[in-house]
């Protein structure tokens, strides 16, 4: 992954689409963000909002869940777990859309989502 980064976490959807920033980085745009496996750092608007969390180096897997709450008539809020570790709680905004998404940037790099689940 040093030669390439890799981006996990979602983005949000806009009346014009989703922003996914400068070269489809995950993690570029204000309305993205990221955790980068690489680095253990979530990201957003091209810079980390938290340092610390879980690593996976090249070879490695883990398991990284994204815990969203998003009621329409209040703001919603954001969590990364990776293998086990809570990020911070991430503000969202009021009526928030999400798109779960990953960025990729070298052959044989893999995200499986799976799952879903409503409670």
């Amino acid at each position: 992954m040093k030669n390439a980064q890799i981006g996990v976490g979602f983005m949000l959807l806009w009346d014009v689409g989703p922003d996914w920033g400068f070269f489809g980085y995950l993690g570029s745009s204000p309305t993205a963000w990221a955790y980068d496996p690489f680095t253990g750092d979530v990201v957003t608007s091209t810079r980390s909002i938290e340092a610390g969390l879980p690593k996976f180096g090249d070879g490695q897997t883990g398991v990284v869940s994204i815990e969203l709450q998003l009621p329409r008539k209040d703001s919603g809020a954001a969590r990364f777990l990776v293998n086990g570790v809570e990020s911070r709680t991430i503000e969202l905004p009021k009526g928030a859309v999400v798109l779960p998404a990953a960025c990729l940037l070298k052959e044989g790099q893999r995200v499986r989502l799976a799952r879903f689940e409503k409670t």
